[in-house]
C-alpha cells in the first residue's frame, strides 16, 4: 500500500521526507495545481525535492509551495503512479512526451 504526504516545499519541509522507498512527488502551487510530477528512487526523494525548490540553482519549481509524496513498494510501482499523474494533471513544468 502507497503512504502519502504532504509538506511545504521548503528547505525545512523537506528535512520531513523519508527517502526509505521510493516513490512520486507531486509539487503543488497555492491553489492546490500540480505544477511538477516527479519521480525519485530509492534513498533519492529527499534530494530529488530539493532540486526544485523555488531557490535551486539546478530546476527550481518557482509556483511550489507545498510538495505531496506517495511512497510505493518499487520503483516499477513509482514510475507506473508518475506517468499516471503527468497523464491525468498535465503540470506545465513537465516535458511533453515523458
Amino acid at each position: 500500500m502507497a503512504t502519502k504526504k504532504t509538506t511545504p516545499l521548503t528547505k525545512a519541509g523537506t528535512k520531513k521526507i523519508s527517502s526509505e522507498k521510493p516513490g512520486v512527488y507531486d509539487i503543488k502551487n497555492q491553489q492546490g495545481d500540480s505544477e511538477y510530477v516527479g519521480m525519485a528512487k530509492k534513498g533519492r526523494m529527499q534530494g530529488r525535492v530539493e532540486e526544485h525548490l523555488p531557490t535551486s540553482a539546478k530546476d527550481p519549481v518557482k509556483n511550489g509551495s507545498k510538495v505531496k509524496i506517495t511512497n510505493t513498494k518499487t520503483k516499477e510501482a513509482a514510475l507506473k503512479k508518475e506517468k499516471q499523474l503527468i497523464k491525468s494533471k498535465q503540470p506545465p513544468q513537465n516535458k511533453k512526451g515523458k
